[in-house]
């Protein structure tokens, strides 16, 4: 509840106070949880999916048309960048120790390789841990319904998923060509000089 009053509050310039909207907004949904049940919860979550879905297709509209060249221009930025990468090259020596490789691994930036198995591995747990998920599928009338809510939300996690790396890759691209929010060039300084450029391979 913290992150979307936090969001309005921001948004409405603090004239809606943030402790405020967080107490109303605890109380509103326990109070409909109550009344409605598991039904409640569920139509909750295909609302919260259809806004979410309607926020990511806005955000991808919006860099798209901000990014000088678009998609090629998008590709173009991750892929200089290393970000297209399946595997990684670690910079290491004869004589540098097991330690010493384990730690320039975790300070390497994912893979496309790494990405798709810690997705795997997260999805895998939430299916079979997750006390959420597993209520989920306990409402369903039967052993079929419940393995068609599995693939539903399979398939949708993994549109959600892609279209989430995409939008990093696009507002990646788009904060090459445009200042970072709350971020002032230095005096004197014109925005083309003071964006770290590319670099060039």
């Amino acid at each position: 509840m913290y992150v979307p009053c936090l969001a309005i509050s921001t948004v409405t310039g603090g004239r809606l106070p943030l402790t405020a909207m967080i107490i109303v907004l605890g109380c509103v949904v326990t109070l409909y949880t109550m009344l409605g049940g598991i039904k409640a919860v569920i139509w909750t979550d295909a609302l919260q999916f259809c806004i979410m879905v309607s926020g990511l297709l806005v955000t991808v509209a919006i860099v798209i048309v901000s990014v000088p060249g678009g998609l090629a221009e998008i590709w173009r930025a991750g892929h200089v960048a290393g970000k297209t990468s399946w595997i990684i090259t670690l910079p290491t020596t004869a004589d540098t120790g097991l330690v010493d490789r384990v730690m320039l691994f975790l300070r390497e930036p994912i893979t496309i390789t790494g990405l798709i198995v810690s997705t795997t591995l997260a999805r895998m747990t939430i299916y079979t841990g997750d006390q959420v998920m597993v209520q989920r599928i306990q409402t369903t009338t039967s052993v079929r319904a419940s393995r068609q809510a599995f693939l539903v939300d399979l398939i949708s996690s993994a549109f959600w998923t892609s279209g989430l790396v995409f939008v990093g890759f696009a507002l990646f691209a788009y904060f090459q060509h445009h200042s970072m929010p709350g971020i002032s060039h230095p005096t004197g300084c014109s925005r083309t000089s003071y964006r770290r450029p590319f670099p060039r391979g």
